[in-house]
């Protein structure tokens, strides 16, 4: 193989074993890249999936990213998103000038017409297109010693965890998809009947067991006081990172800190297992409460970068989304359920 040398844009299946030996040899890699994640996506909200890449001359993937396609539900438009309902999802590549070819390729098809408009949820440089930014990453390093990554969290979280452990909380990995699909869901729909906002299907955490949790892609922790579970958070993983990606918990049971548990019981985890890295996820700019809390934890923070190609999104006014949360907060829970089957699936 000559270095640099690769070819057009190929578009494969999730299960193509170029693409899935492509994947497992990425030390980088994350949870998203993995098929089944793409897969579960489809299989839930009825999206097709597929990974787009550049090849060697002896057509072995040197780049490549997963890739949804969804049209718009008004105008029917294609568009592609590597990925929905994913904050962070950075092509792989196996030698650096295959970013810029996987780049051309994918544009060279966006101004062929194939497709409306592409959002890559991680930095590619397009020659032309946007790069969007408003919100920022935090992802915390670890380590074999525990000890030493826990030096970096903040007194006042570091206390909260003690604090929950001498109050009787205790902590479980779930084993059995109705500890996802009933107990997560439950606190799930607690919390976000609270924030004003819909949940996702309960199929979808039925599917997040089978297709992730299960076949050892991540693990949920749940944490209970007296009998009852009052806190859960769902961590996905893929060699050596590891993605805080849910979080739900009992308002009535706030005062246990269960919550900072969770976390260092999964970043000792996360020590113990070989991870090198713990990902809090996106916080947009706007909320600081929770920029406050995932520094708490020292992390280091980056701008999240979004490279996008074609048709700009229209300003959305506020008051829509807000007048939504107002009644979804006030109506019974089922509205909050009745919202996510309906909608949920073109809020990515």
């Amino acid at each position: 193989m000559v270095a640099g040398h690769v070819s057009g844009l190929d578009r494969l299946d999730l299960g193509d074993e170029r693409w899935t030996s492509f994947v497992v040899g990425r030390s980088e890699r994350t949870p998203f890249h993995l098929p089944e994640w793409a897969k579960l996506l489809c299989e839930c909200y009825g999206y097709r999936a597929f990974a787009l890449s550049v090849a060697d001359s002896a057509d072995g993937v040197q780049a490549g990213m997963p890739v949804v396609e969804r049209r718009s539900p008004l105008t029917r438009r294609r568009r592609w998103i590597s990925l929905p309902f994913t904050d962070y999802c950075a092509p792989l590549v196996a030698m650096p000038e295959a970013a810029g070819a996987l780049a051309a390729a994918v544009e060279e098809a966006y101004a062929d017409g194939q497709v409306g408009r592409i959002e890559v949820r991680a930095p590619l440089p397009f020659e032309s297109g946007d790069n969007i930014s408003a919100a920022v990453r935090h992802t915390l390093p670890l380590a074999a010693d525990a000890d030493t990554v826990l030096a970096r969290v903040s007194k006042s979280e570091a206390q909260h965890a003690a604090r929950a452990k001498r109050k009787g909380v205790t902590i479980r990995e779930a084993a059995s998809a109705g500890d996802v699909d009933r107990i997560f869901y439950g606190l799930q729909l607690d919390t976000r009947h609270r924030l004003g906002v819909p949940i996702q299907p309960r199929r979808f955490y039925t599917l997040l067991w089978h297709r992730m949790l299960r076949p050892g892609h991540g693990l949920l922790l749940l944490a209970y006081h007296e009998g009852v579970p009052i806190a859960g958070a769902i961590f996905l993983r893929a060699s050596e990172t590891i993605v805080w990606k849910y979080g739900a918990s009992l308002r009535s049971h706030w005062s246990l800190r269960a919550n900072p548990l969770i976390l260092w019981t999964a970043i000792e985890h996360g020590c113990a297992t070989g991870a090198r890295l713990l990902d809090f996820g996106r916080t947009d700019l706007s909320h600081d409460s929770l920029l406050v809390f995932k520094r708490s934890w020292g992390t280091d923070e980056v701008p999240l970068v979004y490279s996008v190609l074609g048709e700009r999104q229209r300003s959305r006014s506020d008051k829509p989304r807000l007048a939504a949360e107002r009644v979804i907060r006030h109506a019974p829970p089922w509205v909050c359920r009745v919202a996510g089957e309906m909608l949920y699936k073109y809020a990515s």
